[in-house]
């Protein structure tokens, strides 16, 4: 299980990296298995630097089918969002170059309504740094006022040279993720991120959410998944799953009554 000092760590901050979780040859078998599902589902424009984005992508590969359920990856949504945590998704991701600053938006998040708990939970198979695409967060910028402060950075996407604090948005300050294949990524994503720099480097995630607790939490999750062609649809896979886990984890999408996914 994480760490006290790692749940308070995440809680304060808005992520996590854990070092060697998956040795070496389990990481090779992981990455392998991407690019099988890669090649099947016709992405193969994105291993030569083309942005690509595929959901229900675990689902897709028996190799990878059962990683939500590995207790490396499993303990990390039980401990950061409760034992009722669901799972909203699963995808893959080929991201070449720059990716702009986004975070918590708070124009979706306004009113009464509290927005509640999330985990991306991510592998990478290249070595990362600063200078060739490694993931940035600008910690503790999911919270409120913090936030308020810093909804400007959306103007980046479609102006990326627009200068917010008199720097450019790869000198914003922040935290570089530096990572190396077999560590995990863990985010919420509500803290503001940003990548630039590097080619066709290649992610799965797995992004799961702490299970409402109001009225008013369950309808928000009902304008989201109305919203969305991906997340918050379990697949039919993952519910009928012969994994207790992995059904549990769909099973609150189930029961509010989400559509599911032929996958």
């Amino acid at each position: 299980m994480l760490t006290n000092y790692q749940k308070d760590h995440f809680d304060s901050f808005g992520f996590l990296v854990l070092k060697s979780v998956f040795s070496s040859d389990e990481i090779q078998s992981i990455r392998e298995a991407s690019l099988d599902v890669i090649r099947q589902e016709g992405g193969e424009r994105g291993l030569s630097g083309e942005r690509y984005a595929l959901m229900g992508f675990m689902e897709r590969h028996p190799n990878l089918y059962g990683l939500v359920d590995d207790d490396r990856i499993h303990e990390i949504p039980e401990t950061l969002l409760g034992s009722d945590f669901f799972l909203s998704s699963t995808d893959g991701h080929i991201r070449s170059g720059d990716t702009p600053w986004h975070g918590i938006d708070l124009e979706t998040y306004a009113g009464t309504y509290s927005e509640r708990p999330n985990v991306r939970v991510c592998l990478y198979f290249d070595e990362l740094n600063k200078e060739n695409g490694a993931l940035r967060v600008i910690p503790g910028s999911h919270k409120r006022p913090f936030a308020d402060s810093l909804q400007g950075l959306s103007k980046l996407e479609n102006e990326p040279d627009y200068p917010l604090f008199g720097v450019k948005p790869q000198d914003m300050p922040c935290t570089v993720l530096d990572t190396k294949p077999g560590d995990v990524v863990i985010f919420t994503e509500t803290v503001f991120h940003a990548s630039f720099g590097g080619s066709a480097r290649l992610q799965i995630t797995a992004q799961f959410g702490a299970s409402p607790v109001s009225d008013e939490e369950i309808l928000h999750l009902r304008e989201l998944h109305d919203e969305f062609n991906w997340s918050l649809h379990p697949t039919e896979s993952y519910i009928n799953s012969d994994r207790p886990r992995i059904r549990r984890m769909v099973s609150p999408l189930v029961e509010m009554g989400f559509s599911s996914l032929p996958v």
